[in-house]
């Protein structure tokens, strides 16, 4: 059963969904990997500072590729801090919707001039969290812990992380998977270096990006893979980390990034890229014993009409090459923005488009994306188009409508309705859900919550329930729990009955903060023959120190 992990982070301006699934490329949060659940919760609960932070500490952040650090770096150089996301929009590198998919992983605050300090410690933080589940009386247990930190100075710096976690047991679990890793800067030349778990990301993901998702449609941002070079992994399962070495080594507008893991299948390559004044071009090598890649990238700014693209040939042991390339577009245009992107492989040909909408006073918002599919093998074709629409009735309401059609095999059309209110202090919503694939499909729940708006401790209280009507997995339908503390499995809803959710979040000034989250579900109203009917309960505890 797929699973959507939660996150523990708060929505701030732009919807945390949304700027998730944007900056992914996917259309719905359940397509989310475990990986990058933990990485956009990590970048949430540690927004990054563009108006005072390094150069290696805004390219080590994984969300900001090469040319949007230099744009934002030479920017803060000419006019100064940026006050806001409409300022962000006119650097090079931000336009159109960017800025906004980026806004929850951003701090505006001014810049105090930190990196002329001498050295000194800028984070200390520590997060343990378990997890309990009951079904059928059967009881099952996990727990997760990691810890990271990190000293800087004006031209030195250096911090490390550890994170480990347990499979799901029935006695008390033992170490699952671990992870660390160790990292430092050293002067203008030597950016980043790193021992351990790390990521290595770069260009449209055509060679080693395993994360990229070629039939995204969501909105024209979306479509566009950004480079993130190096980045020290700092999460509690690091399955999809490279495990070994890396660094990365600046030469004016040139850098060097090469990496090497010690893993089952050693591999070993790196990344040569040309940062410009209107973009970068990169290329990428890839070598193990098994396979051999190859591949050169490029992003060109013009105007704010963006064109990237990839070039790539691969080979894997005893077999011939094998070619693929991407080109794309995106283009803004006062307040639209348009997208394109066709991909070519060998098995696969994908042409895609996306069209968003914001009005000047950000009160409505709508986007259309299709995306068509032709798998040669299989001599396939699919058809994806998804349709949304956003608008603020007032200061205080808000309506969403989403719509999706797939085409191809299974036809599946779903279609979202979600009303919400909040005054800063208490919310509430609505939400209702349809699916139609092999049957018809429905869901409706409501939610409500609360937070202390100031004092010594803050208070977050959510409540959530619903019922719903699956008959089939193929109709299964997935409700993304807001806010939700700890990294919890939560099944897709599937069967007949109803759920109940309720957490509990306490931030103190004294850097503490306690999560605790419960959720039972179950099948009253289950047809004879129905396999899953058991109710399950689902609780968890996370506590964390910065």
């Amino acid at each position: 059963m797929k699973m959507i992990m939660a996150l523990i982070v708060l929505f701030s301006g732009l919807s945390l969904e949304k700027a998730i699934v944007t900056l992914s490329g996917v259309t719905d949060v359940s397509e989310i990997s475990e990986e990058d659940f933990e990485r956009y919760s990590f970048l949430a609960a540690h927004p990054l500072k563009i108006n005072s932070s390094t150069r290696s500490v805004l390219l080590a952040s994984g969300i900001l590729s090469a040319y949007q650090t230099e744009s934002l770096l030479d920017y803060r150089q000419k006019h100064g801090d940026i006050l806001s996301l409409t300022e962000l929009q006119a650097v090079g590198g931000f336009a159109g919707e960017t800025a906004h998919a980026l806004s929850p992983f951003l701090d505006l605050s001014p810049g105090t001039g930190r990196e002329d300090r001498k050295l000194h410690l800028d984070e200390l933080e520590a997060v343990t969290a378990g997890g309990m589940k009951i079904n059928d009386g059967d009881i099952s247990g996990q727990w997760r812990a990691r810890a990271d930190f990190e000293v800087c100075g004006s031209n030195f710096g250096f911090g490390g992380a550890a994170g480990a976690k347990s499979p799901w047991s029935e006695r008390f679990p033992g170490i699952g998977e671990s992870g660390w890793n160790v990292h430092a800067n050293a002067g203008k030349w030597l950016t980043e270096i790193v021992a351990g778990c790390f990521n290595a990301r770069f260009g449209q993901g055509l060679l080693m990006w395993s994360g990229s998702v070629f039939n995204s449609y969501g909105s024209p941002a979306s479509l566009m893979k950004k480079p993130s070079g190096i980045v020290p992994y700092k999460g509690w399962s690091p399955s999809y980390a490279i495990k070994g070495a890396a660094a990365r080594m600046e030469f004016g507008r040139f850098s060097a990034m090469p990496f090497i893991s010690f893993g089952t299948t050693r591999e070993y390559g790196g990344n040569f890229s040309w940062n410009h004044r209107n973009g970068e071009i990169g290329a990428t090598v890839l070598a193990s014993r098994e396979t051999q890649g190859y591949s050169l990238d490029f992003q060109h700014t013009v105007r704010g009409t963006v064109l990237y693209g990839e070039a790539c040939v691969t080979r894997a042991a005893g077999k011939v090459l094998s070619p693929s390339a991407l080109l794309g577009a995106t283009i803004p245009a006062r307040l639209f923005d348009l997208g394109f992107r066709a991909l070519w492989t060998e098995k696969e040909h994908n042409a895609t488009s996306a069209f968003s909408y914001m009005s000047q006073n950000r009160k409505h918002t709508a986007s259309l994306g299709a995306s068509a599919s032709y798998k040669k093998e299989k001599r396939t074709m699919s058809i994806k188009t998804q349709a949304q629409y956003s608008a603020s009735i007032s200061e205080r309401i808000g309506l969403m409508t989403k719509a999706t059609v797939s085409m191809g095999g299974k036809n599946r059309y779903t279609l979202r309705e979600e009303l919400s209110w909040s005054d800063g202090t208490f919310s509430a919503g609505v939400r209702a859900d349809a699916a139609y694939c092999i049957g018809t499909a429905a869901m409706l729940c409501a939610d409500c919550g609360y937070k202390t708006p100031s004092g010594r401790t803050v208070w977050t209280i959510n409540a959530q329930a619903g019922a719903f009507r699956v008959d089939n997995w193929d109709d299964r339908i997935y409700v993304y729990m807001r806010d939700l503390p700890g990294n919890f499995s939560v099944p897709a809803l599937y069967g007949r009955g109803w759920w109940g959710n309720a957490y509990v979040k306490l931030a103190t000034r004294h850097r503490l903060d306690v999560c605790l989250r419960v959720m039972y579900m179950a099948y009253p109203w289950a047809r004879d023959g129905d396999t899953h009917v058991k109710p399950s309960l689902n609780a968890g505890l996370q506590l964390s120190w910065k």
